[in-house]
């Protein structure tokens, strides 16, 4: 309950800005009714977008996919990425798609978090911060393999930044117990850190 209502007060605050490089709010832009057979789910607000994209109607066409993306269509989120690179009329800038990436990261969204991972690391948006990256690192760390092929790498960093104290107090126990978790999930370079880690200490 708490990820959607999360996402819910995001996605409020978001579709508010709506178009508003032009001025207009949400309640301006209008929405297409779905096609027949299309349920309003994310996929078909992502295919409705689109196919507005191709129709050169790109504030109802951004408008959709960013509902979409707050729902947890990746390739929604993808799209509004490639637009915000793109540039042109109505195309969500970076501070956008960072509070979309927030809303849902802090809802447990791995691929969103992950992607905060590498804007704090690369000081892309925001201001560059360990500290925040080690944050969403722990959101992507606690899922498995099957919900995100990511989680293992993240939690050898983990590992690294604990046994390091990077960004964090060392801590030798948090460190092989993220190690553990990635050699668990098969991370290979996880599996040969905690094994040195065992030999240090006997």
């Amino acid at each position: 309950m708490k990820r959607w209502i999360a996402v819910a007060a995001a996605a409020a605050a978001l579709l508010a800005a709506g178009s508003g490089r032009a001025g207009s709010d949400a309640a301006a832009v209008p929405v297409p009714a779905p096609a027949a057979g299309e349920d309003g789910s994310p996929r078909a607000l992502r295919k409705a977008g689109l196919a507005l994209l191709a129709e050169n109607e790109p504030a109802r066409a951004v408008y959709l996919l960013r509902r979409a993306a707050l729902d947890g269509d990746y390739p929604a989120l993808v799209a509004l990425e490639r637009l915000r690179r793109a540039g042109g009329p109505n195309a969500p800038s970076l501070a956008d798609m960072i509070a979309i990436e927030t809303a849902l990261a802090e809802a447990g969204d791995p691929v969103a978090a992950w992607r905060l991972v590498r804007r704090h690391e690369t000081g892309e948006g925001v201001d560059p911060s360990a500290e925040e990256a080690v944050r969403w690192l722990k959101i992507v760390a606690r899922k498995e393999n099957a919900a995100y092929p990511k989680s293992a790498e993240a939690a050898f960093r983990l590992c690294e930044i604990y046994a390091r104290g990077e960004a964090v107090p060392a801590d030798e126990t948090a460190a092989r117990g993220w190690c553990a978790e990635a050699a668990r999930r098969g991370h290979a370079g996880a599996a040969f850190a905690l094994a040195q880690m065992k030999g240090v200490n006997g």
